[in-house]
């Protein structure tokens, strides 16, 4: 045992030269000597520009720790500024690091500063600090990690504050740009398989939305990474703010919450939500959901009822309540029996009553939501009519274990009346808003209009089919529809569509594009009734009539009057048996003798007029929004009739110059002879907007030829008046 003295004195020894050369290198070594070779490492390294504004100052033993002042980050290749501090301490103990464990003491930050941006692409201004390197995939990087496995430096942090702190949002995305200011966080020791605790309080401001809200956590919780697990009790979240006309006031507690992705298990235990507030003209006046206890893992699951009840007030009031009951099977095949949601709402005099029942089968493991016989069911009663039953049955299933996310469905309707269904539009505009629209006339900028958000589609796996009886939408009437629609990169196609309609048929396809904002549509109506479709659709009585039309058309834009104004294409009707209103070419004819001597004649068009047609064909070229034809042919036993022009879509405007000639001279459609006027062919302009359309007869450009032919009887009747009355006279 002669040996230990020795030993102890040899240790003893090293360890005082230790401990005198740390303190010498903590004394002798100014960290501020190295700040240039820090700048311009990161420089070198993330291309961005740091600043060290204060003082560096280091400790070596118990733990290595350094001091910062005030310390600015730039943007990445910019000297724009990214983030910024006041102070910060950081310190790691020493003797763990040798077991590759980084233990730090408690952390502390004082008036960071930060700023995340995203752009419309996607990009962050955090992508150069978190991207993988050149040529490392998803494989890679999980080969990786498991060849380093418990090689891997584990975290331990004793503890966070951050004060006086605040976290700047602009995202081109969404549309959002907000601020978390006055950030106060307090944490205990973050460490895996550690119990702990937090408290944040910080205030949310937006400028867009423009508002405030006040945040306010605490918590006790435990996490595990390596499992995906997140353990938290006692939970209290509270968030009371107001953004535009969005009002906020809630506050979530839970006494348990206990999610573990790799062991597949769920648990929770008293959990609430209270919530009320304001969105837009409607008042939030109550909104709860009541978990009592739930429990799921691989062997199984069972729970209480869980409810909730949402109470809306304003000019669409709405209450709902919601049952899920029944809850069975495990964390692979859980199962609810039931799944009950009762709602009433208002829109005017209109009062709606729905019902939606499924039982709902769901897998932890496999990700998956399943509703196999959804039933849906709605009653529409009130403001003067009958009421309206309709009922949807089918399935439907929700696969969020696949990216993107992936749904399938096969719905069936008896009734579809979405103009009952959704809140009517307003029939008029506000003043301001009529006059910005006055305003802006010609300028070629849509006023007032919500823009087509289509990003939905860009991360969507859709496919299904859908069956509707009777379908009303925007005015459409159509029966025994049937669509199968699959959404995939972006891009939802409707093909095939069908439908009965207008004692027609309709059959084709549909296509949107979520990436170019563009849509295509082919259709083709055959023998279908024109007049009631442009009625119901456009709230044109313009034509009459029946047979087919086909659209090969395609547009983009994101607003009805941009699509309006970049629609191209093909379209061409063949109808039969039918009218053009709003002008009688026969009598216009007819009072021909009237009109001699006048170059010109405008008048308004009059529902109450209209040319009959035996056969009626056209058509049309469409570019920029514009549908020129040059090949109109309007036939009847008295009239034929052809012209040229356009018809703007996108302003709903017409310019279009009809001929028009008498061809048989028996008593017509004019409720005169019309020998007088037989092969005069009049030219005939229609001008206006589309809901006002004039037209004009060109009188004056009629032939001196065919006017002496027009004439000519009535010169023969003076004639023939004359040498009568010369007879007479020699005779007397």
């Amino acid at each position: 045992m002669k040996f230990i003295k020795p030993v102890l004195w040899i240790v003893g020894g090293l360890l005082v030269l230790l401990i005198v050369a740390a303190i010498a290198l903590v004394v002798l070594v100014n960290p501020n000597d190295y700040k240039a070779q820090i700048v311009q490492a990161v420089k070198d390294k993330q291309q961005r520009t740091l600043t060290l504004d204060g003082n560096l100052s280091l400790t070596l033993f118990p733990r290595v720790g350094i001091a910062l002042g005030k310390t600015l980050l730039s943007e990445h290749r910019s000297e724009k500024i990214f983030a910024r501090i006041e102070s910060a301490e950081v310190s790691v103990a020493v003797l763990p690091l040798l077991r590759k464990q980084v233990q730090i003491s408690r952390i502390a930050l004082d008036g960071l500063e930060a700023t995340f941006t995203r752009d419309k692409e996607g990009h962050t201004n955090l992508d150069d600090l978190i991207s993988k390197p050149p040529g490392d995939d998803k494989k890679t990087v999980e080969a990786s990690a498991a060849k380093e496995g418990a090689g891997a430096v584990a975290i331990d942090i004793e503890g966070i504050r951050i004060t006086r702190s605040q976290l700047h949002v602009r995202d081109a995305m969404t549309d959002t740009v907000a601020s978390l200011r006055e950030i106060d966080l307090d944490s205990g020791r973050i460490a895996d398989k550690t119990p702990s605790r937090m408290a944040l309080r910080a205030k949310l401001v937006g400028e867009k939305p423009k508002g405030q809200a006040e945040l306010v956590l605490e918590t006790r919780f435990e996490f595990d990474a390596a499992a995906q697990a997140v353990r938290t009790e006692k939970l209290s979240l509270s968030i009371n703010g107001a953004f535009d006309k969005q009002a906020l006031k809630a506050t979530l507690e839970a006494a348990l919450l206990d999610f573990n992705a790799s062991q597949n298990t769920l648990a929770l235990k008293d959990v609430k939500l209270d919530a009320s507030g304001q969105m837009g003209d409607l008042v939030l006046t109550k909104a709860t959901l009541s978990a009592p206890q739930l429990s799921v893992t691989p062997q199984q699951a069972q729970g209480d009822d869980v409810k909730g009840e949402v109470v809306l007030a304003g000019k669409q009031p709405l209450e709902m309540k919601f049952l899920l009951s029944g809850i069975s099977g495990n964390s692979d095949a859980l199962k609810i029996a039931k799944l009950t949601l009762d709602a009433k709402t208002q829109y005017g005099a209109r009062n709606i009553v729905k019902k939606v029942t499924t039982p709902i089968n769901a897998s932890l493991t496999r990700k998956t939501i399943e509703l196999p016989t959804l039933q849906a069911d709605a009653e529409v009663s009130g403001g003067g009519q009958k009421a309206v039953q309709m009922h949807t049955t089918g399935s439907l299933r929700v696969d969020a274990g696949k990216e993107p996310l992936a749904i399938r469905f096969d719905l069936a309707a008896d009734t579809l009346n979405l103009d009952l269904l959704l809140p009517p539009e307003s029939p008029t505009q506000p003043v301001a808003t009529q006059q910005a629209a006055k305003n802006a006339e010609g300028s070629g900028k849509p006023v007032g209009e919500v823009p087509i958000d289509l990003s939905v589609l860009k991360n969507l796996d859709l496919a299904g089919q859908l069956r509707i009886a009777q379908l009303q939408v925007h005015g459409l009437k159509a029966s025994a529809v049937s669509a199968t629609l699959k959404a995939a990169g972006g891009q939802l196609d409707a093909a095939p569509l069908s439908a009965k309609l207008y004692d027609g048929s309709l059959s084709g396809s549909a296509q949107v594009n979520a990436h170019r904002n563009s849509y295509v549509l082919k259709q083709t109506l055959s023998n279908v009734n024109i007049n009631p479709l442009l009625v119901d659709v456009a709230k044109k009585d313009v034509l009459e009539g029946r047979g087919n039309v086909v659209l090969d058309v395609t547009t983009n834009g994101n607003t009805v009057t941009a699509l309006k104004k970049a629609l191209g294409g093909n379209a061409s009707v063949m109808l039969r048996d039918g009218a053009l209103k709003g002008i009688n070419l026969a009598k216009s004819l007819r009072d021909f003798k009237a009109k001699i001597g006048k170059s010109s004649e405008t008048q308004s068009a009059n529902r109450s007029e209209k040319t009959d047609f035996s056969e009626m064909s056209a058509s049309f070229k469409i570019a920029n929004g514009v549908a020129h034809n040059d090949d109109l042919a309007v036939k009847s036993p008295f009239l034929r009739a052809g012209g040229n022009g356009n018809i703007d879509i996108g302003n709903s405007r017409i310019d279009y110059l009809l001929k028009a000639t008498l061809v048989n001279t028996s008593t017509g459609q004019g409720g005169k002879d019309m020998s007088q006027v037989k092969d005069l062919t009049v030219p005939v302009h229609l001008t206006g907007p589309l809901d006002q359309m004039s037209y004009q007869i060109d009188w004056g450009s009629v032939s001196s030829d065919a006017l002496k032919g027009a004439l000519k009887p009535k010169l023969e009747e003076k004639k023939q008046e004359l040498r009568e009355k010369l007879l007479k006279g020699l005779f007397k």
